[in-house]
């Protein structure tokens, strides 16, 4: 009986992914598991790649997912082609350590969906860290909208019967969010929610400020949509939490200007703003 299924949904990674294969292949998990690659619309030789390291693993499957693009559609593809008991989730531009298989796994037998550990020293520059500027707490135990804490999609594992006890991912979140709606859902309806520190994902900070602003942006505006789906469950919007962050675009308006590296910083920061606006027009909600 396989134990756990790795499922690894990808869109155009073949640069990358070679570098999360080679870590998956060295995982020290004692029990059958297999590797579900879920191709979702590839066009740079993406599953050429992949089907390159087919021996090196006791099982691997590519599976196409190629209806439209998505990772929460990416996910609920690999899930269903799967059979293992535990559903852990990665992503192509990152690398696993060597415990990290086992280590989710042995959360798992304790609770229903179990966030790990993201690493980000290994695989980002100083600048791209400074311009991201992730808390301790975002990088172990991450919460949302000061509601309920939530397991990062790039590092988490799910026992199948609490991911098919409430109908997998909401495709509904199309580009991110997809990781807080599952978690907060699974929580929602009696489930437990841990963290596994010693689950490590190194994981991958966009380099490019353009992706970077994009990425944040996009993050801002998925809020909107948790905002509505989970409307009289998630916390107004606390203004003193908010103005800080309005105050200290204005006070240091000037950044654009300066340096790159404050310059990325103030941007980041502006677009994921930005986002948070357009998601609460989009959606019609408070969440500026």
């Amino acid at each position: 009986m396989i134990e756990a299924s790795v499922i690894l949904g990808v869109r155009n990674g073949a640069s990358t992914i070679s570098d999360q294969l080679a870590a998956l292949a060295a995982q020290d998990f004692a029990h059958p598991w297999e590797l579900v690659v879920v191709d979702n619309g590839s066009t740079d030789g993406t599953v050429e790649v992949v089907r390159r390291w087919s021996s090196r693993f006791p099982e691997l499957r590519v599976v196409t997912a190629s209806e439209r693009a998505g990772l929460a559609y990416a996910r609920n593809v690999g899930a269903a082609a799967s059979n293992g008991r535990i559903l852990a989730f990665c992503d192509a531009d990152d690398i696993a350590d060597g415990r990290w298989l086992s280590a989710l796994s042995a959360g798992a037998r304790v609770a229903d969906i179990v966030g790990g550990c993201l690493e980000i020293e290994l695989l980002n520059a100083e600048l791209a860290r400074r311009w991201r500027a992730i808390s301790d707490e975002d990088l172990r135990r991450p919460t949302a909208l000061n509601y309920l804490h939530f397991a990062v999609g790039a590092n988490c594992a799910v026992r199948r019967e609490a991911f098919e006890g409430i109908g997998g991912c909401d495709e509904a979140f199309t580009i991110c969010g997809d990781d807080v709606d599952l978690s907060w859902r699974i929580q929602r309806q009696g489930g437990a929610l841990a963290y596994r520190e010693d689950a490590i994902m190194h994981y991958r900070l966009r380099s490019d400020l353009g992706g970077l602003m994009r990425q944040q942006y996009l993050y801002g505006q998925v809020e909107g949509l948790l905002r509505r789906k989970f409307d009289g469950a998630v916390p107004p919007v606390r203004w003193r939490d908010r103005w800080p962050v309005y105050r200290a675009l204005l006070v240091h308006a000037w950044h654009p200007l300066a340096n790159r590296r404050r310059r990325g910083g103030w941007l980041v920061c502006a677009s994921n703003c930005v986002g948070r606006i357009s998601g609460a027009l989009r959606y019609g909600v408070v969440n500026y």
